[in-house]
């Protein structure tokens, strides 16, 4: 623990006093202000928590960018926005334990609408499913009685009434489900992530697709650069899946533009660029409709294994274990290629055609 987490720990000691759970409890929060894929991964946590409290409301707090995805999930009663600037690519500028990071986060939990509105929803249960002295404040703020964090990650636990150990041996989702029974809910039978789509959305989807037969969605998009497999290798393991008869369509946002434009060049125009075209909602409407799927780090591949999609992950060099990032963010069916202990170089694109007809075959 650094010496900021171990000030912030003595300084939220004092809001870490007992209480006793609520044996009825009226309103749970579940504070996930984080990355999309951050998101999608625990939301078998909602199901969970409407199972073992069907007459409480379950309120998810995220960002602006996070709520297309739970947009029709009928164990959310209320999605209250959180954009709060801290663990996020959207909001965070500054480290969330630097010394700016954290007065920007003060300040959003002391004067912000959101924070006030949080408090409006009066919950006697707050669930941060990271775990930060951000969001332990924020619980705090808004006079959640109740709190469930994590201890040996960011933070954060000294001042909540429960926590869990994290483990970076775990699923960042079996992590969240470790603080589920913390309030007597048992892990989800269905662990994987949930996305609700509409019949509209899942045929408009099938339109864009038309006769393609064997459909493969290239998603080669990533926050960190260092994280991103390289796009040349992406354009030489898009010929070789073209020449074996995949229908190839891309997808990303308007900033994978580029990225779209080399692989559909690569190609001869043959694929179906669809990177900065479609809202979030298409995007998981357009994955659910394929065979098969290859991506970054990022939440396409969550969006896949939502809807049991076999996925090849392909690792940049900033991870040094590809087995570990599977342990932590992998679901079943998927294949996770990088650095390893015994493999200091990334996956070459013939490696991964090789994985992907092996995951296509099963």
């Amino acid at each position: 623990m650094g010496l900021s987490q171990r000030v912030f720990a003595l300084l939220l000691k004092p809001l870490g006093k007992a209480q006793p759970l609520p044996k009825s409890p009226q309103a749970i929060f579940v504070l996930r202000n984080n990355d999309l894929g951050d998101v999608l991964v625990i939301t078998p946590v909602f199901a969970a928590l409407k199972k073992r409290f069907p007459k409480a409301r379950i309120i998810a707090g995220v960002g602006d960018w996070a709520a297309p995805l739970l947009k029709g999930n009928p164990n959310i009663d209320a999605i209250v926005t959180m954009n709060a600037p801290w663990h996020n690519k959207a909001n965070c500028r500054h480290s969330p334990n630097s010394p700016m990071g954290f007065l920007l986060s003060l300040k959003y939990i002391l004067f912000s609408t959101e924070a006030k509105a949080l408090r409006q929803e009066k919950a006697d249960v707050g669930i941060d499913i990271l775990g930060s002295p951000q969001g332990t404040l924020l619980m705090a703020r808004a006079d959640i009685p109740y709190r469930i964090g994590v201890r040996g990650y960011a933070g954060g636990d000294t001042g909540c009434q429960a926590s869990v150990d994290f483990d970076s041996n775990q699923t960042v989702a079996n992590q969240a489900f470790k603080q589920l029974t913390l309030l007597g809910a048992t892990s989800p039978e269905e662990t994987r992530p949930q996305i609700y789509l509409s019949q509209s959305e899942i045929d408009e989807a099938q339109t864009r697709w038309g006769e393609r037969k064997r459909r493969l969605v290239i998603a080669p998009g990533s926050g960190i650069i260092e994280k991103s497999w390289p796009i040349k290798n992406f354009c030489n393991l898009a010929k070789l899946c073209s020449q074996a008869s995949w229908d190839i369509a891309i997808i990303g946002g308007a900033k994978d533009k580029q990225l779209g434009a080399a692989i559909n060049k690569a190609i001869d125009g043959k694929a179906l660029d669809m990177t900065g075209s479609l809202t979030m909602r298409e995007t998981c409407a357009m994955v659910q409709s394929t065979h098969s799927l290859i991506g970054n780090s990022s939440v396409a591949i969550h969006i896949a294994a939502a809807f049991s999609i076999p996925t090849l992950v392909v690792l940049g060099p900033l991870f040094e274990s590809a087995s570990q990032h599977q342990k932590q963010w992998g679901s079943p069916g998927q294949i996770h290629l990088g650095r390893d202990t015994d493999k200091p170089q990334i996956a070459t694109p013939d490696e991964a055609y090789t994985a992907l007809e092996s995951l296509s075959s099963k």
